[in-house]
């Protein structure tokens, strides 16, 4: 078995390569994302990415606080914990 796997996320005309490790006690592969909060990303058409855990948002829902709530969040696939903010507020200005 590999000792990691990639996958690419592709969304907003960004795309993102994310690592896997196969974790033996659970059998399951982890991915490993970067910290979207100490090193920001962006798409070519300046929204951020974010994980669903991402807890600052002020329009997620406030009984969970969470990107993973919000209807901005877009996600590549139904599931997925990392996607990019859609959100006009919190688009980057040049």
């Amino acid at each position: 078995m590999p000792d990691k796997k990639i996958r690419i996320y592709t969304i907003d005309g960004d795309s993102l390569s994310v690592a896997s490790v196969y974790d033996e006690e659970s059998r399951l592969w982890i991915e490993e994302y970067i910290d979207f909060e100490t090193t920001e990303r962006y798409t070519p058409l300046g929204r951020p990415w974010r994980s669903v855990t991402y807890e600052r948002c002020v329009y997620a829902d406030p009984v969970y606080r969470d990107c993973g709530t919000c209807g901005y969040l877009i996600k590549e696939q139904q599931g997925d914990l990392i996607g990019v903010c859609s959100h006009p507020d919190f688009k980057k200005r040049e």
